[in-house]
């Protein structure tokens, strides 16, 4: 297969600087240190030269409450709970809050508990979850190891028009 690695774009978020540059920076990074890693790709945006500066947020007041968020994000993300009942022989762990939103940034978190009887929550989360899986085929899809799982979801995908 050959690869074209003249076109680039974003997926997801947007960025200001053309998806190109980004690529080439990263290239330069990788040729320079062995590979990316969002530490030395920050240390390159620390230059108010570089092409990637203004896509930081620089002010600690913010950045620092943008990173709290994030925590905040990551332990709701963590918490599960154990549902045991009638009508389950085993114990099951499920994670107790999960992101009701179609858009990953707006961090809306619902207890599980709550969603799977309200239909329209239920609807945005399986929404959420279906994007979700478009973007793990999107990020996996040249691992050929995970093809058995990964053309099903696409199929299932494609039913969707997604």
């Amino acid at each position: 297969m050959v690869y074209n690695y003249e076109e680039y774009e974003w997926g997801g978020k947007k960025y200001s600087v053309p998806a190109k540059e980004v690529a080439n920076l990263c290239r330069e990074i990788e040729e320079q240190e062995g590979c990316v890693t969002k530490q030395n790709l920050l240390e390159r945006a620390k230059d108010e030269d570089s092409i990637i500066h203004n896509c930081f947020e620089w002010d600690n007041d913010i950045a620092g409450e943008k990173y709290r968020l994030h925590q905040s994000g990551v332990m709701l993300s963590s918490l599960k709970v154990k549902i045991t009942g009638q009508t389950t022989q085993d114990p099951k762990t499920f994670r107790l809050y999960v992101n009701t939103n179609e858009n990953p940034t707006a961090g809306e978190f619902r207890n599980i508990l709550t969603v799977k009887d309200d239909a329209e929550l239920y609807a945005s989360t399986l929404a959420r979850a279906r994007m979700e899986l478009k973007w793990f085929v999107e990020k996996y899809n040249t691992l050929k190891e995970l093809s058995g799982i990964i053309e099903p979801i696409k199929d299932y995908l494609k039913k969707l028009d997604l």
